[in-house]
């Protein structure tokens, strides 16, 4: 009765113990991540923090193929506050955005105006080189909504408030790799991403508006290049 009695007991403790690392075990697999640590996991993936902080300059050509023909797009941003932005559209129109300061104009063929302040904000971000990195300092709201499946991927979703709309950040739960960007209807899809210099930069995505998609292919870039200041001047 005594060995009989013991063995009961032995198996009991045994199957506690069981049950208590299948629980453990269950926990630690489903639980949920903070949006703090989604977010920093995601920065990580742009390279190496200092460096990528420490860029000062980018310059970059994108292809962008849509079904009106194709639009040729070049920046130049000098942080932290200049931006450079000419598009030349299918038709050879070309459409230019200067940025310097807390002032900015656009040229087109129609003439010369004033930047509004939701292009300046917009226009801010970009100056920024990787404005994400600075989306805590900026006070930016960021609530980790609940998990989106896109073709089959399931996401972590994060909103973000920012000074002038809302944004959501679709990432990747296997490297924390960017997936979507949706923005007001506009959809940012990453195709294609490259190391450079140590940092991680977008090669190619895939722009949806509506039921119109466009393909843009970043050419050419170049991280911490010199650029003349003149090219940022408000005339």
């Amino acid at each position: 009765m005594s060995n009989s009695s013991g063995n009961r007991k032995m198996k009991s403790v045994i199957f506690i113990s069981i049950i208590v690392i299948l629980t453990s075990c269950s926990a630690n697999k489903d639980k949920r991540l903070t949006v703090d640590e989604v977010w920093t996991k995601y920065i990580e993936t742009f390279g190496d923090y200092e460096t990528v902080r420490n860029v000062r300059t980018y310059s970059n050509t994108d292809i962008v193929k849509t079904k009106f023909g194709e639009i040729k797009s070049i920046a130049k941003l000098k942080y932290p506050d200049k931006v450079y932005s000419e598009i030349e559209y299918p038709n050879n129109e070309k459409v230019i955005y200067i940025m310097n300061g807390d002032a900015g104009i656009i040229k087109s063929p129609k003439g010369v105006e004033f930047m509004n302040k939701g292009d300046i904000e917009r226009f801010s971000q970009m100056s920024l080189i990787f404005p994400e990195t600075y989306f805590k300092q900026l006070g930016y709201n960021m609530v980790l909504k609940n998990d989106t499946v896109v073709d089959g991927n399931k996401l972590y979703n994060i909103e973000i408030t920012t000074n002038i709309e809302k944004v959501n950040y679709l990432i990747k739960k296997d490297g924390f790799v960017m997936f979507q960007i949706v923005s007001d209807g506009f959809i940012t899809e990453v195709l294609e991403t490259e190391i450079v210099d140590g940092v991680r930069l977008i090669k190619s995505s895939k722009n949806i508006i509506g039921e119109d998609i466009m393909i843009s292919n970043n050419i050419k870039y170049e991280l911490n290049g010199k650029i003349d200041d003149s090219i940022f001047e408000l005339e």
